[in-house]
């Protein structure tokens, strides 16, 4: 499903949230997102994105905390963005990569081992984005915050499954994210359900993953 940017944009992946750059210990109740920004993005647009992410995922039942480890302090070497990643926690890279001209435009991607549901990087090209929001003649902070969501929710989700309406859907288009209204951009009841079941997997028990069944591919977003 794609079209041109005036062809459709393909993304493979609000509004009032509270963004907490604390330790990640502290959120063990909670997803944390490590948050790594090398797109250059105005601290601004980034804080409304998230917030915008963390609000659609805390509609949905998901409790979310981000840790920014955009520049840890190298010396501290007890620094939480210095940890392995732990169960409850998420690997969010924001970059810019231009299109290379050729087919669909994707608009980011994350990893999922599929064989166990379970997932914990996500990358989304800013600049990719931000075509996409012009097009639309809708705010960047708005779209990048779904896209962000929408990628966070293939990790918790543990699959490259889409949805036909919502934040999981698999094509956006210009005309469908300008026409829209906040609402067609949340978590389906069905997604919803999923999602809390993922996070919860993840906050309450470890998940057991094996190098020799590891297939996480590098997928286009939507």
């Amino acid at each position: 499903m794609r079209t041109p940017l005036r062809r459709r944009v393909i993304a493979g992946a609000l509004f009032a949230a509270v963004l907490v750059p604390a330790a990640a210990s502290a959120h063990e109740d909670a997803v944390v997102i490590r948050t790594y920004d090398a797109s250059g993005l105005p601290e601004a647009d980034l804080d409304a994105a998230l917030a915008a992410a963390f609000a659609i995922l805390e509609d949905a039942g998901v409790p979310v905390a981000r840790l920014s480890c955009d520049q840890p302090d190298e010396a501290a070497r007890l620094h939480p963005c210095r940890a392995p990643l732990a169960p409850h926690e998420l690997s969010l890279r924001l970059v810019r990569l231009p299109p290379d001209g050729i087919g669909p435009v994707t608009l980011g991607y994350s990893l999922v081992e599929t064989p166990v549901g379970f997932g914990s990087l996500a990358t989304v090209y800013v600049d990719r984005v931000a075509r996409l929001a012009a097009a639309a003649r809708v705010d960047v902070p708005t779209v990048l915050g779904r896209a962000i969501a929408h990628e966070i929710g293939h990790l918790l989700l543990g699959t490259n499954a889409h949805a036909r309406a919502g934040v999981m859907r698999a094509v956006w288009s210009p005309e469908a994210v300008r026409a829209s209204t906040p609402r067609d951009w949340r978590f389906t009841t069905r997604d919803t359900t999923a999602l809390r079941d993922g996070a919860r997997r993840r906050t309450s028990h470890p998940v057991q993953t094996s190098g020799a069944d590891l297939v996480a591919r590098h997928r286009p977003f939507w």
